[in-house]
């Protein structure tokens, strides 16, 4: 696969240190989550706070992502997890790195936490019920008129450790 390369003009403006540290940050926030959590002093703002931050690090860390993927594409099609693109009535395929960018930035849902095949209907949202990260984020799209609702299980750490190559790889090119 090619990579594809941009002029200067073209160049997304993404500072490429601040998205390895925001990854970084993530990847902490979610596997501290239940240690943080089985203190009772820290278990109410965490239940304020922690899926709100885990949007909006993962909103911006699959936007910045899917920008510079124009630019190197090597990691692109690297998996990450499992898409089931009409949930639940298709086998569940290969989530790319740049499908889960999309994916993510298209959610109507980001649950930090396992949810159970089969226990999410369309157009219903799902009860919070435990937030112990088990290594996937399960995303989820509403159907419209070009596309069907789907499910994406996005296995965090592997989507990680290809942001990360992704950024040491042009890191190092600029």
């Amino acid at each position: 696969m090619e990579h594809a390369r941009s002029t200067a003009s073209e160049t997304p403006n993404i500072n490429v240190l601040s998205l390895r540290a925001d990854v970084y940050r993530l990847l902490c926030l979610l596997l501290a989550d239940e240690k943080i959590n089985s203190a009772d002093v820290f278990r109410e703002v965490g239940s304020q706070i922690h899926e709100d931050e885990v949007n909006r690090l993962l909103i911006w860390i699959a936007v910045a992502t899917r920008q510079l993927l124009e630019l190197d594409d090597s990691e692109a099609t690297a998996g990450c997890g499992r898409l089931w693109t009409r949930y639940p009535a298709d086998d569940p395929e290969v989530l790319t790195l740049r499908k889960a960018c999309d994916k993510v930035i298209h959610a109507i849902e980001i649950v930090p936490y396992d949810i159970p095949e089969g226990d999410d209907p369309a157009g219903t949202e799902v009860p919070p019920t435990t937030r112990y990260y088990a290594g996937r984020i399960t995303l989820r799209t509403r159907a419209s008129t070009r596309h069907p609702a789907s499910r994406a299980e996005l296995q965090f750490e592997t989507f990680a450790e290809h942001c990360f190559r992704l950024t040491e790889r042009l890191t190092q090119e600029r």
